[in-house]
């Protein structure tokens, strides 16, 4: 079904994107220079916005699964 197939595509897209921000905000969080000098809460809120891309990611890896 054509339908489907774009909503796998806009899933795989939204997907990709997801793993591209936790990939940045991993990297972010894992420079000590990041962590030590930045100011307490703009660390924390890299660490929020980690939480929820990696519950978004799991989302949509879920909704995928279900459509395969």
């Amino acid at each position: 079904d054509k339908t489907l197939g774009q909503h796998k595509t806009a899933l795989t897209t939204r997907l990709t994107a997801a793993q591209n921000q936790i990939k940045q905000l991993q990297a972010r969080l894992n420079n000590t220079g990041y962590v030590q000098n930045a100011p307490a809460h703009i660390v924390e809120e890299t660490r929020t916005k980690l939480t929820e891309h990696t519950e978004v990611e799991a989302r949509l890896r879920r909704e995928l699964d279900t459509l395969n």
